[in-house]
């Protein structure tokens, strides 16, 4: 049996890239698949989405046909939901995946609160705010000029998404908060253990909102036993 596939989905504007932070972690334990959206990376010429379910419907479609084995989904923040609502629709079709990873993600029927959009400089301070890495690409204009229109898309597809609260998931679920998150406080990710009928585990980590940017040995540690035996994790009801 192959190693298996992990299909890792971004944060708002970013790309999935930067999951490839996670390969020499976890070796051969699995195989990071970063999914590529609309809007960045290697698809930046591509109109961004602007319908979440459309998004996830479109991705869903692209993605079914890679799976060769056992596989995750792995996202953070408005890649969480993604993983989420993915993982529903493979369930749908009767092939769920064998675990799904969330990081800095509030459960999706949670209110938030999201950066200023209008103003330019106010929404580049907002995420500088949460995610400092990106005080880095706010250096060079040209970037942003690039960057922006992609931010804006996600953040009103984030604020207009209305998920089924009713809807769960047999798949256990493994989600990591960064303990100085100010976007995603650890105790907006309680909600999670609601969402599955398998097992749930929360870890609270030292870290703001870039988790997912800069794995530690410990959570490579914990993603490598979840991914070895995913249903050691306590039933969400027993939690």
């Amino acid at each position: 049996m192959r190693n298996p596939q992990i299909f890792c989905f971004p944060q708002a504007g970013a790309d999935a890239a930067c999951f490839m932070a996670w390969q020499p972690l976890i070796g051969a334990g699995g195989r990071i698949h970063p999914v590529s959206l609309p809007g960045r990376g290697n698809r930046l010429d591509e109109v961004p989405a602007t319908d979440f379910a459309t998004l996830c419907d479109r991705t869903f479609a692209e993605i079914a046909p890679l799976v060769d084995g056992p596989f995750y989904c792995m996202g953070s923040s408005m890649g969480g939901w993604m993983a989420h609502e993915i993982a529903r629709r493979f369930e749908r079709q009767g092939t769920g995946p064998d675990g799904i990873v969330v990081l800095s993600t509030p459960m999706p029927a949670r209110l938030r609160k999201l950066p200023e959009l209008n103003d330019p400089d106010t929404l580049v301070d907002d995420i500088v705010g949460v995610n400092p890495v990106f005080a880095e690409v706010a250096q060079y204009p040209e970037l942003l000029e690039m960057i922006l229109p992609t931010l804006r898309a996600d953040f009103r597809m984030c604020n207009a998404y209305r998920p089924d609260t009713q809807a769960t998931v047999a798949a256990p679920i493994l989600a990591f908060a960064g303990a100085q998150d100010p976007l995603v406080p650890p105790d907006t990710m309680h909600g999670w253990r609601s969402i599955t009928t398998a097992g749930f585990d929360l870890n609270v980590v030292p870290g703001t909102h870039d988790l997912h940017e800069r794995p530690t040995l410990q959570m490579a540690g914990q993603l490598a036993a979840f991914l070895s035996a995913p249903h050691l994790l306590k039933a969400a009801c027993d939690v």
